[in-house]
């Protein structure tokens, strides 16, 4: 069986990760991936941390980028993200 954790950077998805980890890491059928998705436009320590867990915890982890910042994205939707309208999220994460 495989778990894949969506690693965030934040600290409730490192708990979740290493509590997963925890649970199956010691069971041969299971198989453990970090799943980051990058929207380029993150802070520096971001990127430290994300890969400091996957260190940290022995696991591998995927990155996964469309090649876009948000305000790359904005331009060629040719919309203004806002609060209300999570656009970027929805095309550089979930899609």
């Amino acid at each position: 069986m495989n778990h894949i954790v969506f690693l965030s950077g934040g600290n409730a998805s490192f708990a979740v990760a290493a509590w997963v980890k925890e649970q199956y890491g010691h069971l041969k059928e299971h198989s453990i991936l970090l799943y980051f998705t990058d929207v380029l436009w993150e802070d520096i320590d971001l990127y430290r941390f994300i890969i400091d867990a996957s260190n940290r915890l022995e696991l591998p982890m995927l990155l996964h980028s469309r090649g876009l910042t948000p305000p790359q994205l904005m331009v060629k939707q040719k919309f203004m993200a806002n609060s209300r309208v999570g656009s970027c999220s929805k095309e550089l994460k979930m899609k």
